[in-house]
This record gives C-alpha cells, sequence and structure tokens, in this order.
C-alpha cells in the first residue's frame, strides 16, 4: 500500500513539474513575441522591382501586414475578399509579405487582382521577418497604427470585412 501512495506521489510531482515548465516556456514565447512586435521594427524587404524597403514606422494611413503563401487556402480566400473591396476606401495600406520565389508573388497578384495604391507586395526571400515576427502560420496578419504601434494580430481565420471595419473604426477614433 505504501508503494501504490509512494507511485502516486511521485507521478503527481513529475506531472506538477512538468506543467509547471510547460507554462513558463509559453509565457516567455508569448511575452517574448509582444515584446518583439509591439512597435513596427526596421526589417528589410525587396520590393518587386527588386529595391531593398522598410515598411514605414511612422506615415499618414495604419498598416496591416498580411504574411501570406500563395498556395494557402485562407489567405486565397483573404486576396479574393480584399480585391473586391479594394475600390472602397480603406482606410490603410495592407503589405503582402511573402516568402515564396518572385513568379509566385507576380501570379498571386495576377490571379487574384491585387493591384491598388493600397496594397504593397514584399518579398522576404530569406524568411527573417518571419522569423522576426514569429510567424508560424499564414494567413498572419498584424495591424499597426500610424505611428508603428502595434494594435492587434487577427486570427487567420478573421472575416476580412470584420478586419477592415476594425481598422477603419480605430483610425477614426
Amino acid at each position: 500500500m505504501k508503494k501504490v501512495a509512494l507511485i502516486i506521489s511521485l507521478i503527481a510531482i513529475i506531472t506538477l513539474l512538468v506543467y509547471q515548465i510547460f507554462n513558463v516556456a509559453n509565457s516567455n514565447e508569448i511575452q517574448t513575441r509582444g515584446d518583439i512586435i509591439s512597435e513596427l521594427p526596421e526589417v528589410s524587404f525587396k520590393m518587386l522591382n527588386g529595391q531593398d524597403v522598410f515598411i514605414p514606422k511612422s506615415g499618414p494611413t495604419d498598416k496591416l501586414l498580411v504574411f501570406y503563401n500563395s498556395d494557402c487556402e485562407y489567405c486565397q480566400e483573404k486576396a479574393k475578399i480584399f480585391s473586391d473591396k479594394k475600390d472602397q476606401s480603406l482606410d490603410f495600406d495592407v503589405y503582402w509579405i511573402s516568402s515564396e520565389p518572385l513568379e509566385k508573388i507576380l501570379s498571386f497578384i495576377d490571379q487574384y487582382n491585387l493591384l491598388s495604391e493600397n496594397f504593397y507586395f514584399l518579398e522576404d526571400r530569406d524568411g527573417a521577418s518571419y522569423t522576426h515576427f514569429l510567424v508560424k502560420t499564414t494567413p498572419t496578419l498584424f495591424h499597426y497604427d500610424k505611428s508603428g504601434r502595434f494594435i492587434q494580430e487577427f486570427p487567420n481565420d478573421a472575416p476580412v470585412g470584420y478586419i477592415i471595419d476594425n481598422i477603419n473604426q480605430t483610425t477614426r477614433e
């Protein structure tokens, strides 16, 4: 009987320790990500013409960063809807960021008719921005205000209408 109680106690202690370690690891990752994305960092990208650029930290409009992959169904769905709404008044700029080859980015733009004065397509061939922003899935969407301060991350399944309304409302406050 003492052996059974001892074994149960040991299992309980080990379970508690594993739980604590897992909690600390997760809270450190969240805190680290929060620290990293709290302000728009100066990360270098390539424009489609090959020019190196940074997303401007401050400017006249809010910014939505969309990390995407052209083969991702959620990304394709968002692209279709953004394309349909691009001629409406968007009070913000959309930075489409991909680590894919230039040919795939151009094909994506063409396929979803994404040319717009509010849309900027950036190439991140080495994936440095994905690593910097701790992007694990696509699409990942970050909203920054005019001064480059992080406002929110949208879930990858957030409806585009909700995203647009939310950002437009924030810019008008």
